[in-house]
């Protein structure tokens, strides 16, 4: 028997959208030879499908929707009913699924776009960041640098003015020494020491 039987299909689970269902199901719907096709995520979770075609192709869809699955889809139930209204033929469906999936993919790379303009933007303030941590070392060394050669500077005239110093006082312990001995001799002149 060929008639035309649209059926209008409720699949419901915790994952029936965003997983390839609706390209799962085209898939199936143009091996069986079905000649109205369309898919649609609805806003409450489920996917609807609406078929037509020959009374053997829309059996053979309804049996192979039911038994098998895209693998990442998780459903709970699947509801067949007649459906009165137009259905869209497969090829526009398809064209339409592809526009869609093509408008995803234009999105996913904008997005993934701007995410490389934002990773850019923040390796530049990075990069700005270590400049200045470079800048800041740099000016830490240079201050190292000006300390150790204070502290040289430092020590080498400390060194000297110690050696001054030492000068100095065997200077002035020398010559109170030769006074010291003076004085003693004249002392042991005058004693009759000697």
């Amino acid at each position: 028997m060929w008639i035309r039987l649209p059926i209008r299909m409720v699949i419901k689970g915790t994952k029936v959208q965003e997983v390839g269902y609706r390209i799962f199901l085209l898939g199936l719907a143009e091996a069986l030879g079905i000649s109205g096709f369309q898919a649609r995520n609805l806003e409450d979770g489920t996917l609807e499908v609406l078929a037509s075609g020959n009374d053997e192709a829309i059996r053979g869809f309804i049996d192979a929707a039911r038994r098998e699955r895209p693998k990442r889809a998780v459903v709970e139930s699947i509801k067949v009913e007649e459906h009165r209204g137009y259905v869209m033929g497969v090829e526009s469906y398809y064209r339409m699924l592809s526009l869609e999936q093509l408008s995803k993919i234009v999105d996913a790379g904008l997005d993934i776009r701007d995410g490389q303009e934002r990773l850019i933007e923040g390796q530049d303030k990075l990069l700005k960041g270590q400049e200045r941590l470079i800048e800041g070392q740099d000016k830490l060394l240079k201050g190292q640098e000006r300390l150790e050669k204070r502290l040289v500077e430092g020590h080498t005239s400390i060194v000297n003015e110690i050696r001054d110093l030492r000068r100095d006082l065997r200077e002035i312990l020398d010559k109170r020494l030769a006074k010291l001995e003076e004085d003693v001799a004249r002392i042991k002149v005058k004693l009759g020491i000697e």
